[in-house]
Formats: C-alpha cells, structure tokens, sequence
C-alpha cells in the first residue's frame, strides 16, 4: 500500500533481517501485478481498459480487514487517479456471482485468474504495480524441522505458480 521508496525496497528483500530481534521472520514468495477482472462478455472484455476508462468503471473493493487497502490505491493516487467503489466486499469466495452479466471491475493480484470462473475473464490492469506475497513465522517455530519443511513447501509452491 506504501509507495515509500524505503518499503518498496523492503519487498525486494527476500528474507527480513528483523527476525533477530522481534522474533518475527518473513520472507517474500513472490510478486504478481495487478490486473482487472471482468465478466467475460462485458464491454471491458472488448475494449481496451485505459486510465479514463478506469476511473468511470463500476469499480468492486475487496477489503478483507477494516484498516486494510489495496496495494494498487496509493499508485492510482500517485498518478492522480481516483476511483469511488461501486461496491465492497470483504471476500472474494462469491465473486464470480457479484461480477457476472454485469459491467463491474475487480482490481486483484492476477494470480486469480487460476480460481475464478472461465465466465471472468482478466485484462491488464492500465497501470502498474505489484502485489507482494510474504510467508511470516514467529520465533517460537523458526527452528522447528517440522515448521522447516512446511515453509519450504509453500516456497516451493509459490516458486511453481510464478
């Protein structure tokens, strides 16, 4: 969410040097961009998705905490870009319905693109910006063989999906 040069560079670290004294360990997995998803026969879906498109869509905001924003909203301010939801939803697990024959635009980490419904389809969002995946642990587990071999599967994982 922080377009703070400092924090972007804390992504590109691929494992937290603070876990020496917090106690917290994390590690980056991946990074996906940004893409829009849309109901396959939309217009979206046969048009070209720009700037000025965007700002006037229907746009859907997956919001799952209460203090939580999307990554993507500090870029959008960054460029002078602003976007009023159409609607919130603190999920994803119905969104396949609340997108369906309607015009909506949901903005998320394509990635989804692999569990969403073929009727929603993703184009490329018409900005830049990354969505960054963290594995964090605490210290209580960090030298667990058993927590050991479990984070290296989900790294494992995570390598398979880029």
């Amino acid at each position: 969410m922080n377009t703070n040069p400092t924090r972007q560079r804390a992504w590109q670290t691929p494992v937290s040097l603070q876990g020496t004294k917090s106690g917290i360990y994390c590690k980056r997995l991946m990074t996906e961009k940004y893409a829009c998803f849309v109901w396959r026969e939309s217009k979206w879906a046969r048009q070209s998705m720009t700037l000025d498109n965007y700002k006037s869509a229907q746009h859907i905001i997956a919001q799952p905490a209460p203090e939580w924003q999307p990554y993507f909203l500090p870029t959008l301010d960054a460029i002078g870009v602003t976007i009023k939801p159409h609607i919130e939803i603190s999920g994803l697990g119905a969104i396949d319905r609340v997108i369906a024959q309607t015009e909506r635009v949901l903005t998320a980490s394509e990635g989804f693109s692999r569990i969403f419904s073929p009727d929603i389809i993703s184009i490329p969002a018409p900005f830049e910006c990354e969505f960054p995946f963290y594995m964090t642990w605490g210290k209580r587990t960090h030298s667990s063989q058993a927590h050991q071999w479990f984070r290296n599967q989900i790294t494992e994982t995570a390598r398979e999906l880029k």
